[in-house]
């Protein structure tokens, strides 16, 4: 075996596991820290970091309760490890979140139409934005179910009073009861118009009622804006919500620069502010005065300017 060794790093140490037949007086001086396990049990010797400083250890083989202590101590430092890969920030010399667990607040209705599939159905109400894929995969094959996927992708605020946030109600014509009014028919924990004996109402709450769908809220407002990296040239035009903050911008923007957070990004000289919106660091959205013009808002988009930091902070 040669003198390969495997080490992972925990806090202000890094551990060796595998440092065979070597002393520790033979042991390269390095400003780390390692703890070098020897075969035959032998004494292994930890080096300090800060003072560079040789420190005993007590002996340690590799038969026994020593072998599972060792695969203990890997064990939980690596769970240590992956526990700080969560919840530190993974960013170079541009601080932001962890983009691993980052979670946009905003959708565009561009967005919410692709997801138009029974195996892949959203929809939009009341200003935000619900995943029922879950939903229809419950209910496959239920012909309550076909108002639902008829709608897939679209806002379907209408069906709902905003005051209440329930589905809108009439007076039955039949029974003159106060009832769900449903114009495309009766959908998923509707109750029927009379009482039948093979309706099951033990689903809890129904779909449209609390969070539990919920994905995120829906962009009232959009408006396009241009990234243009200036390192490689390229240009892409994105549409963005007016209320999304810098950081969910360059999110967006991903797909097209997987180091999109190495960069510094800019606009008419001055740095953003990547917690702020793009009104909020002077981006200001013109298409009234465009309209109030009879001008195409299309004829002007603004530009981001993205300058590299040397840093490929990989995402």
């Amino acid at each position: 075996m040669g003198l390969g060794f495997f080490f992972f790093n925990v806090l202000d140490y890094q551990i060796a596991l595998h440092f065979p037949r070597a002393r520790a007086a033979q042991a390269p001086p390095r400003a780390y820290a390692w703890l070098i396990s020897v075969y035959g049990g032998r004494e292994g010797t930890m080096v300090s970091m800060s003072a560079g400083k040789y420190a005993p250890l007590s002996s340690c083989t590799l038969s026994g309760c020593s072998r599972e202590r060792l695969l203990r101590s890997k064990e939980a430092t690596e769970e240590t490890v992956a526990h700080r890969a969560r919840v530190m920030p993974r960013r170079g010399l541009v601080a932001g979140p962890d983009f691993e667990f980052f979670q946009r607040r905003y959708f565009t209705p561009a967005e919410v139409a692709q997801h138009n599939r029974p195996e892949d159905l959203w929809v939009s109400y009341l200003g935000y934005v619900y995943d029922l894929t879950p939903l229809a995969q419950k209910y496959k094959g239920d012909l309550l179910l076909k108002p639902i996927v008829e709608v897939a992708g679209q806002d379907i605020s209408h069906w709902f009073d905003p005051k209440t946030k329930d589905i809108r109600k009439h007076i039955d014509p039949l029974t003159g009861a106060l009832r769900y009014r449903t114009p495309r028919g009766r959908f998923l924990h509707v109750p029927p118009q009379l009482p039948r004996s093979d309706w099951a109402n033990d689903f809890g709450k129904p779909w449209w009622q609390g969070s539990h769908y919920e994905v995120g809220r829906l962009s009232a407002k959009t408006r396009h804006i241009r990234i243009i990296n200036t390192l490689t040239s390229q240009e892409q035009t994105l549409e963005v919500g007016a209320l999304e903050s810098m950081w969910e911008i360059l999110h967006r923007y991903l797909p097209y620069n997987a180091h999109a957070a190495s960069y510094t990004w800019k606009y008419e000289g001055k740095n953003l502010k990547m917690d702020s919106t793009l009104e909020e660091n002077g981006i200001w959205d013109e298409d009234e005065e465009f309209d109030w013009l009879n001008m195409d808002s299309t004829l002007y988009t603004p530009a981001l300017l993205l300058y590299f930091n040397d840093d490929l902070t990989e995402l």
